[in-house]
């Protein structure tokens, strides 16, 4: 639940960043564009301007006379907008003639810097914005006059107030949008010609704002940039070649991608339901999938119990994987019964002979008193001089004589009868439900069996035996084998090869053959 919660914010997250990503490429390609548009038609105004200025110029140039001059600047101030005012200047900066007509103006020399400019440059040129006599912040575009000998005449120079209705204004002034976006335009110092905040206009914004730096290189492109107000926007931004003039459409960032943050509430509310669904039908097939290994991990922290198995098997194991765990499971399980059935069994067996070992006897002795299984007799028997056929013969010869002696006592048992090995060449027989004198026969039997028998180190080989019997269960097990034990030390003493019964008074030695 936990994955696909993180999925689903994680592809909100990502949703969110490629959208944001769009809005800002496809605003910086938007302002990228609309620069471009605006700074040809700025350059197409330009040249238009420059057109009309050198036709006036060149009509200026021929007639030389004030009257001349007086009607091509009320003609071109009349039949276009593009100019607030439209003057000529002679060679030595003085007016002319105006238009609007301006008898104050008329015959006085400027000392503009747009006027020293033009004079000096006698070629077609427009103005980075400065402070013209009137007192205003002023462009100018200006054209030489020449006569018809060539000589230098002065200019015609239509002048574009920046404060007040004009040419940019027009132009400009209506792609202010309810989004946000602007537009700007910088003369080739960095001074604003034109920004929707009047008050800017002569600012100088060049080093402070690296988009405007890059347009007055004469690049044109987009980019994300803070403003010399310390506000980050997204700027497409375009040269005017003919002016070097650049043209900004910028954006803040933070309107651009202001509609975003509820775009995504939205996105975030209409996907909570279906979220909510989705972890639900997981926390379900999950609880689905657990359910059996939940339940195979508990039985397997009681793996002892007998019924583990059986409940194995009951696991309702829907799934292929779960299936082969559950099989993978209870073969284990079977297999460790086995070896735990194994290690029982050796844990309670003599390792050389295979009959029961000490612990093996107690057990066996245990449940014959529980179980009340009465009478039964103990007989317990010892080779005669063993240690002579370890010392003679070696240990492995020892190991051989106690093997074939196991066998000789499992050949003189019933199947009933208990047999073990509770020490070195010593060895005990339970025989349950018989009487004094059947087990003190099993007993002879045994005796004449081992004496008459074949053995390994080829030698005769001889066995006492001490023989008790259990009646009730007071005295207890115990008490009778700690009796026939008692009894085949008497045995050994009275010469081996002897069998001893316990609570008889007097004991007759065996019969050598």
């Amino acid at each position: 639940m936990l994955s696909v919660a993180a999925a689903a914010a994680n592809s909100l997250y990502v949703g969110y960043q490629l959208q944001r990503d769009v809005l800002i490429d496809s605003t910086l390609e938007s302002n990228r564009a609309y620069a471009a548009k605006l700074a040809d038609t700025a350059g197409s105004m330009l040249g238009n301007s420059h057109r009309m200025l050198e036709y006036g110029a060149r009509v200026i140039g021929q007639g030389l006379g004030r009257s001349t001059a007086e009607a091509e600047v009320q003609r071109i101030w009349q039949q276009t907008n593009y100019f607030n005012s439209v003057i000529v200047v002679d060679e030595r900066g003085v007016v002319q003639s105006s238009a609007p007509s301006n008898p104050d103006l008329v015959g006085r020399r400027l000392d503009s810097q747009g006027s020293r400019t033009a004079l000096e440059a006698r070629r077609p040129i427009v103005t980075s914005p400065y402070v013209s006599t009137t007192g205003r912040w002023t462009a100018s575009v200006s054209y030489p006059v020449f006569s018809e000998d060539g000589f230098y005449r002065g200019f015609i120079s239509g002048s574009i107030f920046l404060h007040e209705n004009n040419i940019l204004h027009n132009l400009l002034s209506t792609q202010t949008h309810r989004d946000g976006s602007y537009v700007f335009v910088v003369g080739e110092a960095g001074t604003l010609l034109y920004h929707p905040d009047p008050s800017r206009i002569g600012q100088k914004v060049a080093g402070r704002n690296a988009v405007v730096d890059r347009v007055l290189a004469g690049e044109s492109g987009a980019a994300g940039v803070r403003n010399s107000q310390g506000i980050e926007m997204l700027a497409g931004f375009a040269a005017v070649p003919d002016a070097n003039w650049g043209v900004v459409v910028q954006r803040s960032r933070q309107s651009t991608l202001v509609r975003l943050d509820s775009l995504m509430w939205r996105a975030v509310q209409s996907s909570l339901p279906w979220l909510g669904v989705l972890l639900v039908g997981v926390w379900i097939l999950s609880a689905m999938i657990a359910r059996p290994l939940s339940r195979m991990a508990s039985l397997v922290l009681h793996v002892d119990t007998r019924t583990a198995g059986e409940q194995l098997e009951g696991v309702r194991a829907w799934y292929f994987e779960a299936a082969q765990l559950r099989r993978a499971l209870i073969a284990g399980l079977t297999s460790l019964h086995g070896v735990i059935t194994t290690l029982r069994e050796n844990s309670l067996t003599d390792a050389l002979t295979g009959l029961l070992n000490r612990r093996g006897l107690d057990a066996v002795l245990a449940k014959l008193q529980e179980d009340r299984t009465l009478p039964f007799g103990v007989l317990v028997a010892d080779i005669d001089h063993f240690k002579r056929v370890n010392d003679t013969h070696g240990h492995g010869m020892g190991d051989a004589v106690l093997q074939r002696f196991a066998a000789l006592m499992r050949e003189n048992a019933r199947d009933t009868d208990v047999l073990g090995r509770v020490g070195g060449e010593e060895f005990v027989m339970l025989l349950p439900n018989s009487t004094v004198a059947q087990t003190e026969a099993v007993a002879h039997r045994l005796r004449l069996s081992v004496q008459n028998a074949e053995m390994p180190h080829s030698e005769t080989l001889t066995v006492s035996i001490g023989v008790s019997h259990c009646y009730e269960l007071a005295p207890s097990a115990g008490v009778a084998l700690k009796d026939a034990d008692q009894e085949l030390y008497s045995a050994k003493q009275g010469g081996r090869n002897r069998v001893y019964v316990a609570g008889r008074a007097s004991r007759e030695e065996a019969p050598a053959g």
